[in-house]
This record gives structure tokens, sequence and C-alpha cells, in this order.
């Protein structure tokens, strides 16, 4: 029997994908579907870049907490609190926008996947010039709100349990990662994310980092997300 490769199982998983429904938040008035699933993983698509012949998915996000999916998906699109800076996937594209912009490389901090590292660097910068860092995370923020709205589409996978849809969760991501044969375009911002482990978003193609060196898909993964689509 011949072993499917890595590209040929994410193939699969697009192709599992085809028929789902896609949504958009465009603005802080955006609605999001109803009846949103207690557990979810979100299928981040980005406008302008393909794979298989279908809209490249560059990112998967999902909820901790029960019943707070949509929370976890609008503070993505719409940074309502723009001190307050949960989402991953909003600091990775801060980063890569500053680094594309040739800014201030001190910003780069602003925006640390680390809150404990984040506030005692934005505290450091804030001494110097409080209304500099002020206005750049104004700015930058900004910025990602409109890239995010602009370029990304969203579906979304139900998930019955918790322990399912982390599974599922981290195993899209490993499989989606180490998929070589899944073109990287050359004008993808993720390109601009090669300072320290963020490396591995420019070479992986996808936003995520976290999961990303972890177990594929497998045969028993498919029959969950079999049932899942179900709902």
């Amino acid at each position: 029997m011949e072993i499917e490769s890595v590209s040929d199982i994410a193939k699969k998983f697009y192709e599992k994908l085809r028929n789902l429904k896609k949504y958009k938040l465009t603005s802080e008035k955006s609605e999001l579907p109803s009846n949103l699933p207690n557990w979810g993983i979100g299928i981040m698509y980005e406008k302008d870049e393909n794979a298989f012949g279908f809209e490249k998915i560059t990112y998967i996000s999902y909820n901790k907490n029960i019943g707070n999916f949509g929370k976890r998906l609008e503070e993505h699109f719409v940074m309502r609190n723009k001190s307050n800076r949960r989402s991953s996937l909003r600091n990775h594209v801060a980063r890569a926008l500053i680094a594309k912009n040739s800014d201030d490389t001190r910003l780069f901090d602003l925006w640390n996947g680390n809150r404990e590292i984040r506030k005692e660097k934005t505290s450091i910068l804030k001494a110097g010039n409080p209304k500099y860092v002020k206005d750049k995370l104004e700015e930058y923020e900004n910025f990602v709100d409109e890239y995010l709205q602009e370029k990304f589409s969203f579906s979304i996978i139900s998930v019955q349990k918790r322990i399912d849809q982390q599974r599922l969760r981290s195993r899209i991501i490993a499989t989606l990662a180490q998929a070589k044969e899944i073109p990287i375009s050359k004008n993808w911002l993720g390109n601009f994310s090669i300072d320290g482990e963020s490396s591995l978003i420019s070479n992986n193609g996808i936003w995520n980092i976290e999961c990303s060196k972890g177990e594929i898909l497998c045969e028993d993964d498919f029959i969950l997300l079999d049932e899942c689509l179900k709902y």
C-alpha cells in the first residue's frame, strides 16, 4: 500500500472543506454567524494565496473556553481594546508589517507573544516617548485591522468535545505546516516574519507557530472530521 505524503494528506483535508460556507468580518458592525459551536475550529483563508486550486488556509483558530468561540474570532479581526492584544495572528501580522515597512525594530516587542515581555518592553519604550508609542500602537493596530478584514475569510468546524477540538486543531496545523509542496507566494506578507521563532512562519507558509512540528492528520482524524462536518 502506497504511503501518503504530507502534501497528499493536506490536499485531502482541503477537499473535505470544499463545501464549507465562508464568512468575513469587515468591521466592528459585522455580525458573526448564528448558532456558533461551544468548541470550534476557525479555518482562515487568505486572499490572493492558493493551494491545490483552493484559496489557501494560512491560520487555524480555536477557543480555549467553552462558548467563547465567537469572541475569539472577533479578537483576530477587530481590536476593540487596543491595549489588550490577545491574538497571536495579530501579533505576527503586526511584526511582519513593521518589517515590511522597514520601521523601528524596537516596535517588534510591542507585539511580542509573551505578555510579560511585551508589558516590560512597552514600559521601557514609553519611558522615552509615550506619545510615540501610543501613536505607533494605534497606527499598526489599524494596519492589522485593515489587512485582516480585507484579506481574510473563515469557515467553521463544529466540534462536540474539547479534547477532539484540541487534537484536530493541532494536527491540522502540523499537516499544513509540514506540507512543503504547498506554494508560498513571493508577495505573501508572512515572508517578512523572519525574526527568531517567527521564521517558522515564512518557512511553513502559515501564521501558526505552535503545533507546527507536531503529529499530522491520520485516518482516525479524518473520520472525526467527517463527523464534525455533519453539524
